[in-house]
């Protein structure tokens, strides 16, 4: 049986690009606004990565 992983919450991204727009931006914002909305560990797409922050 196949096991499918289970990722942490975290910010929708758009298509193709994910979060990378917003991070790239003000990084140091973004990820705090990510620590406050999902707490210690979220999970965040930067254009074709996928990342989980802890």
């Amino acid at each position: 049986m196949k096991q499918t992983a289970t990722f942490p919450a975290g910010p929708k991204g758009l298509p193709i690009v994910g979060n990378a727009l917003q991070f790239q931006r003000d990084p140091l914002t973004f990820m705090r606004g990510i620590q406050q909305r999902f707490g210690r560990m979220a999970y965040l797409r930067l254009a074709n990565e996928t990342v989980v922050v802890f």
